[in-house]
This record gives structure tokens, C-alpha cells and sequence, in this order.
């Protein structure tokens, strides 16, 4: 597996001697100030600023006032609302299932389940299973029939 070919050193220089981002201008610009202490009106005139702007600019940092540089990373959501929304609701639809009267019947070829008229979920209707049988794999390939 190849790593390919490293970058151009000078490439790498203008990255830090020639920021793209005003982000980026203000962060080196504070730190060839701050750590590696060039005067202020040299870094301002390598860094495109005017003399008394580059001094606002060290003064809100030492304030504070400046936003954080780097972005610190937060975990995404814990929970997703609209999953969460419908599963609650597909968990009430079962929920509904299981507590309709109905008569069932189990052979060995299949399971019967005989509803009541006045039990009929507009959602079970709606699926189709009352129009086929469905196998159900954990039930010895048994098949599931619906019956109004």
C-alpha cells in the first residue's frame, strides 16, 4: 500500500506564512506575537493588519473575547426524536394487537386468529395479512392466517 507522495515543503510553509481563513490569520498572527515574540507592528504588516487593529486584536485575546480557535467536537444526539416517535407508535400498534379479542386456533400446518368484528385495527386491515398467510419461522415454519 502506498502512502503517496509527501507534500512540497514550501507548500507546507504557506500554509502557516500565508493563512487562507481570517480564522487562521488571527490565530498565527496572535502566536508569532505571543510565542515567538515578534513585535506588534512587524506581525501586523506580515499578517495584513493595520498597527492599531492588530493591538485590538491582542487585547480582545487576552480578554478572552475571541471564540476558540480549534473546534472541540461533542457527541451527536443520544437519541433520534423521529425513530423514537415511531417506534413508540409501532410499540402501541403491537400493544393494540396483542389486547384485541380474537379466537386462536393452532395446527400443525398453521395459526388461526379469528377477530372480532368490533376489534379491527385500521392498520392491521391496511397490511395486506388478512389477505395471505404468512410463514413464521420460529413456529416450525407454521404459517400465520389472519381471519375477520
Amino acid at each position: 500500500m502506498s502512502i503517496g507522495k509527501p507534500f512540497d515543503l514550501t507548500k507546507c510553509r504557506r500554509f502557516f506564512k500565508a493563512p487562507a481563513t481570517s480564522r487562521q490569520r488571527q490565530y498565527e498572527a496572535l502566536r508569532a506575537y505571543f510565542v515567538e515574540e515578534e513585535a506588534s507592528a512587524e506581525v501586523a504588516r506580515r499578517f495584513g493588519y493595520s498597527p492599531g487593529g492588530f493591538r485590538v486584536l491582542c487585547h480582545a485575546s487576552r480578554r478572552g473575547e475571541l471564540p476558540d480557535f480549534f473546534a472541540t467536537t461533542s457527541p451527536g444526539p443520544r437519541e433520534q426524536p423521529k425513530k423514537s416517535k415511531v417506534r413508540e407508535q409501532a410499540r402501541q400498534i403491537f400493544r393494540d394487537l396483542i389486547d384485541m379479542p380474537a379466537q386462536v386456533t393452532i395446527t400443525d400446518q398453521e395459526v388461526k386468529v379469528r377477530f372480532y368484528r368490533r376489534a379491527h385495527l385500521p392498520i392491521v386491515l391496511a397490511s395486506g395479512l388478512f389477505d395471505n398467510a404468512v410463514p413464521v419461522p420460529w413456529w416450525s415454519g407454521r404459517r400465520l392466517r389472519l381471519i375477520e
